[in-house]
Formats: structure tokens, sequence, C-alpha cells
């Protein structure tokens, strides 16, 4: 015992002062298994390893025999080696193969040690390599990059990383793949993006990445935005749209024309916003627009267009008059400008639009007048009196957009007043020089109709619109745009009737208005619109006398008669004559009816009870009295009516 491991010996014996025995051969100790080493394994490359152990106590000179295998169980080999070194080298290897290694130790005598394992190593990957064009199927989301194995065997794993930086940081994607190209999709239109790829071997190790190559996205069609423009000039329209998914730093075209073909292009702009302006269009035009997206990369065509719609510039603002208010009434206004001309277009405007406000900044617009392209003037009435108004006309442009001139300010007039206090006796309200066609206004209140005390008040004007009278009874026209009367008793309505008395200039009547076609209507708040009272013209006198039964605006209007029985109409129905109410009337009326229409009103048994002739106006009333002058009792008669060659029968009510 106590020898050395795998040492050759020689033996001999001998009897004491004897000669020696000895053998031929010495005899040699059995080798121990190597030892193994802290790092089995190195110089590992894409086609071999090295491998490296202990002696594990051999003696220097010990051979040993090492294996690589695929196989742990190492069946069968894949390369083995005898070696007296403590380190052997395997070569010719597949690459990115797991490998297991193992080694034994032979004694001097030809007997050998038990194994020693090394583990496994994977052998390395070759990087892989890129072709001319590693880039196919660029789309507006993504394309496919494609690369070759460099001499990897099939199964190996590749990492690709997008990114749009050269240095990979942030990364947009990575993917493994076990094929020679990567799909990638989900990336932002008319983007430039870097790719790059590396092999893995089989314990995730990664080559060299190769260079960086670098493709776009192509260009799809920007967004329309939810109007055409957000700001308009004479000659500039301000535009804009969404940019959809397309990239930072993405370059766009706007296009301007007035033919929606844009065969002919008026102005264009460029921009890198998601807004342009579009400068240097012709004023009062209907302009196109469309923009697209330009590419990033020289290989891919720009976007296509998108339509953005169609928008007008503004017309030139109209010029100032010499006296921008020619006519300033109690409840009127007019409005004057010097109007653009009415060719060439570009020059024109497809029409005005007047307002008036309270304020100097128009926070409120009161009244807005709109007129013909060739308009110079607008008026304005239904105003309170003496009050301040501010007035501004603004030229519109084919999609009526307004492009203002402030014309200035001016106060109506005060109206002219009459009041008196009911005493004892009657009362005469007088309003001399009320209008020039109707100089003079009075009305007359008898005893009883309101008590003493009472403060009654007439004032020349109505704050009303007059331009278009609204009547569901006649079809009237107004003598002016506040022709008429407001008469109030503090809140208190007359017991009696009151007589109005309205005198008119026949020569400023309209051209050809028959007076006896005059009439008077009171405005009616609960309904909004004019109703008749009883009223008769006297030609001779120059003078409309009405009966009211109610204080409210009362206005002069000259009614015109209907074309046909069918147009007219009977009111109140059922009548309660001589009371208020929905009902209520000091008369009935027949209105709308041609000129020269005759009533006759029947009894149910045939008697005529009454006649009468519609005059120029077509309106004719009855006070509820029979031939005889006697008011007829409760009930229903039947109206016999005839004109314009036809007859019709009415049916009419009266309520006592």
């Amino acid at each position: 015992t106590g020898l050395a491991t795998n040492a050759s010996y020689y033996f001999r014996v001998a009897a004491a002062s004897g000669p020696f025995l000895a053998p031929a051969e010495p005899v040699a100790t059995l080798a121990a298994a190597p030892a193994l080493s802290t790092a089995p394994y190195f110089s590992v490359s894409q086609t071999g390893f090295s491998v490296q152990w202990s002696s594990g106590g051999n003696s220097a000179g010990t051979a040993y025999r090492v294996e690589a295998s695929l196989s742990a169980g190492f069946s069968p080999l894949a390369a083995s080696s005898t070696t007296l070194s403590l380190q052997a080298a395997f070569e010719g290897l597949t690459p990115n193969t797991l490998y297991y290694a193992r080694a034994l130790a032979i004694s001097h005598g030809g007997t050998t040690s038990g194994y020693t394992a090394f583990g496994s190593t994977p052998t390395l990957v070759f990087a892989p390599a890129l072709g001319a064009q590693p880039f196919s199927s660029q789309s507006s989301n993504g394309f496919t990059f494609s690369f070759n194995t460099g001499g990897n065997a099939a199964g190996t794993v590749y990492i690709v990383r997008v990114a749009t930086s050269a240095a990979f940081s942030p990364l947009t994607a990575s993917v493994n793949t076990t094929t020679t190209s990567a799909a990638f999709s989900g990336l932002g239109s008319n983007r430039l993006y870097f790719a790059d790829v590396a092999a893995l071997n089989l314990s995730g190790t990664p080559t060299a990445y190769t260079a960086a190559a670098s493709t776009a996205t192509t260009v799809v069609a920007p967004g329309a935005p939810a109007s055409v423009v957000f700001g308009r000039s004479t000659g500039t329209l301000y535009t804009s749209w969404t940019t959809a998914t397309l990239g930072p730093g993405t370059s766009f075209l706007v296009q301007a024309s007035s033919l929606a073909n844009f065969s002919v292009v008026a102005a264009a702009s460029a921009t890198a916003n998601a807004f342009a302006a579009v400068p240097a269009l012709s004023p009062n035009t209907l302009q196109f627009l469309r923009v697209r997206a330009q590419s990033l990369h020289a290989p891919n065509p720009d976007g296509p267009w998108t339509a953005i719609g169609s928008a007008s510039t503004l017309a030139d603002a109209p010029a100032a008059a010499a006296d921008p208010f020619p006519l300033v009434g109690i409840a009127s206004v007019t409005v004057a400008w010097t109007p653009l001309p009415l060719a060439p277009a570009t020059a024109a405007c497809e029409g005005y639009r007047a307002e008036l406000s309270a304020s100097p900044v128009f926070a409120t617009i009161l009244r807005t007048s709109v007129t013909a392209p060739g308009a110079a003037s607008a008026n304005f009435s239904g105003l309170s009196y003496g009050t301040l108004y501010y007035a501004r006309v603004a030229s519109l442009d084919p999609e009526g957009n307004p492009n203002y001139l402030v014309i200035g300010s001016t106060r109506t007039a005060a109206p002219s007043l009459s009041s008196g206090t009911v005493g004892g006796g009657s009362l005469t309200l007088a309003l001399p020089g009320a209008f020039p066609v109707v100089p003079s206004v009075t009305a007359h209140i008898d005893p009883g109709t309101f008590p003493p005390g009472t403060i009654v008040t007439m004032l020349s004007g109505v704050t009303l619109d007059l331009s278009n009278p609204r009547s569901s009874v006649a079809r009237l026209t107004a003598l002016g745009t506040a022709v008429g009367i407001d008469i109030s008793a503090g809140g208190l309505q007359p017991l009696k009737p009151v007589r109005l008395t309205m005198t008119y200039d026949p020569l400023l009547l309209p051209a050809g208005a028959d007076p006896k076609r005059l009439l008077i209507a009171r405005y009616d708040e609960a309904a909004a619109q004019w109703t008749l009272v009883p009223s008769a013209v006297d030609a001779s006198g120059r003078q409309i006398v009405a009966t009211l039964d109610h204080f409210s605006s009362y206005s002069p209007f000259l009614g015109t008669a209907g074309a046909a029985l069918s147009d007219g109409v009977v009111f109140p129905q059922p009548w309660e004559a001589g009371e208020s109410g929905a009902y209520g009337a000091q008369t009935l009326t027949f209105a709308n009816y041609p000129a020269g229409t005759t009533v006759r009103l029947m009894s149910l048994t045939g008697e005529l009870i009454w006649e009468g002739t519609a005059g120029a106006s077509g309106v004719l009333t009855w006070d509820g009295r029979n031939k005889s002058g006697r008011a007829v009792a409760s009930g229903t008669y039947y109206a016999l009516i005839e004109g314009a060659g036809a007859r019709k029968v009415r049916r009419v009510a009266v309520i006592r």
C-alpha cells in the first residue's frame, strides 16, 4: 500500500543472503478517474469546443480517453480522442447543437478507470446575414423582414428587432422565429423603421446583431375634419385634417381648386402640421380642398388624396355710405351702405345681411334683414322708442358667410304722446302730426267707460314688425313701418266702446291704392297676430273710424279682397254679441271675401234678417240687429253668401 497511482512497479524476492528472484515485467497500479474541472468547456465555437479536467491524482504520462456524443447515454459517439494531456479539442461538429462529453483514465497496465461526465455544452451559432433588399410586402402598417441563415442548421431560433431608432431604444417590436423572415403589423403609417437580426444558440445567447437596415411604411390618406374650414377671409381658407395613423414628421400638401376635379389648382400649401392656410385665392369663390401626406421614404409614393370638401372665400366687405342712416323713425331705422359691383363674381357678393344690436360688439342680434346682391339699404321696424341701436352689414359669399362692415349707431325717435284723466264727462285724446300718411289720430272716450281718475295714454307708433303683418282673417298691407298707435289705461279695459278716428292723406297712400280698402286692426298678443275691428272709411272726410272694445296696439292697413268665396272667413264663431272673451266681439265679421260680395242672413224659417255688401277691402260687419234695428235673439242663422260668380251657405251661431 501507499504506492503511487498508475505507476509501474518492479518486484523481486530473495532468501536471506540468497539470489533475487524477479519477474521480467513490472506491475502497474490502477489509474484514478479524472477529476471534474471547475469550467470543463472552453473555446466553444460553431463547429467545436475544447474540454479540460484534472488528473485525479494520476501520475504524469497517464493516458486519457475523451468522448463526445449527442446523447447523454453516449450512444452513439460523435467523436473521441486519447491524449496524455489534461484537455482535448473536438472539431467538425454541428453548429448550435448540444453535446455531452466524458473522460476516463487508462492505467499503464491498460486497465481503464470509470468515466467522469463533464455535462453538456451547445456549440455556437453563425450570425445571420442580410440580402441586398431585406424588406418586402411594405404596407401602411407593416412589412416583412428577411435574412440568410449564415450556415446554421434548420430549427435555429433568430431574434428580429424593429425600432424607430437605429440605436434600437426603445424597441417597437421584436419576434423570435425559426424561419428566415418575420412579418410585422400594427405599425404607424409613413414612419421610418430600423430592423436587425441575431441568432440564438440553445442557451439563449445571441450572436452579434446584423447592421441595421431601414425602410418606411407606406402612406395612408389623412382623415377629413368635422368641418371643412375653421377660418376664412377674402383670399385665404384655413383648413385642417386628422393624421390618422401617420407617423410624426409627416408633411402634407393641401390644394385648392374652383373645379371639383382639380384640373386647375388655384393654390397649394405644404406643412408639417395637421392644419394649413391656403392663401392667394379669389374672393367670393367656392373652392374645393384636398390633402395628402407626403412619403418620408423616396421609394414609397405619396399617399392618396383626401377630399376635405368645399368652402367659399369671403366676399369683399361693402363700403360705407355717405349717409348710413337715411331714415330714422319712432320705431324704425333704415340702414344704408355702398354695395359691391354685380360683376365680376370675384368682386361681387351673393347678397347682404344687415343686423341691429343694442351692443357695440353685437353680442346679441336683435334684428336681421337679408337683401339681394344689388341692394344698398335695409329697413328695420318694430323697434323700441328712443333706443340706441348699433348697425352692421355683411356681404355674403356663396355659402352665406358674412364679411362685416360696422355702420355705426343711431337712436330711434321719441313718440308723440297724448294723455288724460277720466273725470265725470267724456275724454278725447289727440295726436296731431302723428305720421305723414296718418297726420291725425283721435280717441273719444264716453262717460262711464272707465272709473273716474283712470289715466288713459295714447302713443304714436307701434313697436311691432309691420313688414309682413300676420293675420288669419285678412291679407293686410301696412301704411308704414311703425304707423299706428298704442293705447292703454293702466291695465284696465273699456266698459264701453271707444271711437278711434284716424285721418289719412290720400296722396301718401301706396300708388294705386283705393282708400276704400282702408281698415283698422288690433294686435292680439295672445294669438300673436292682427285681428280686424269694426271700422268704416269716410272718403270725403279722409278718415277711418273704428270702434274699440279692447286697448292694445292699433294700426291702419290696406285690406286685400279675396279672389274667391272659399278665401272668406267668418269670425268669431260662435259669436257672443257685445261680450269679451275668446268669442266675444261688437260685430260679426265677414272678411277676405271678393269685393262686392253680398251676405244675406236668414232665420231657420227663411226670413231675411239682414243683408250687406263687402267693400273694396273684402270686409263687412254685422252688429247683430235685424232690418228693424232690433237685436236678434240667440240662435242659429244661415248666411247666404254670393260673389265672384259663386254662392255659398254658412251657418252662424249668435249667443246673447
